[in-house]
């Protein structure tokens, strides 16, 4: 089984995902349409110790958390976006 990293698309767009090109599945998964690397940026893995800040879902408060423990919450799967 493959770990589990959190990746960003420069700043837009964060999955959790096992590598780039899951990644991309991944967001092709959550929003329908195909990822044109042509317009949007490579995927880049963020270290699990990095910390990120984001909308718990839950009524908007927002929570700090590192990538690992996000990963450790979410699985697999679309985190987070600034455009949506």
């Amino acid at each position: 089984m493959s770990t589990l990293h959190v990746f960003r698309n420069d700043v837009i767009d964060w999955v959790i995902a096992t590598d780039p090109a899951d990644a991309t599945r991944v967001w092709e998964e959550h929003s329908g349409d195909t990822y044109d690397a042509d317009i949007y940026a490579e995927w880049l893995r963020l270290p699990d110790e990095d910390t990120l800040e984001i909308d718990d879902g839950e009524g908007g408060a927002r929570v700090e958390k590192t990538c690992a423990e996000l990963v450790a919450k979410h699985g697999r799967g679309f985190l987070a976006s600034t455009e949506y």
